[in-house]
């Protein structure tokens, strides 16, 4: 799941949790990640989220340039 840390997406990730997910290892969640002041609150709010949620939140990250996506 992408877990952004809103509402949406993390019902959707505590749905996975509950209903779907098997095995030992914590759920998966995912994210974005841009390293600039101006999106490190986004970061913080889903790593938060997971944390609350109990996944094992992983960043990607996309720190190249726009066309190079």
């Amino acid at each position: 799941n992408t877990l952004s840390g809103g509402v949406d997406s993390s019902y959707i990730q505590a749905v996975w949790n509950q209903e779907i997910h098997q095995g030992e290892e914590l759920p998966a969640s995912y994210s974005v990640a841009v390293d600039h002041p101006m999106t490190w609150a986004d970061t913080d709010y889903a790593v938060t989220a997971s944390q609350g949620i109990g996944t094992r939140h992983m960043l990607a990250p996309a720190d190249g340039a726009y066309q190079a996506y």
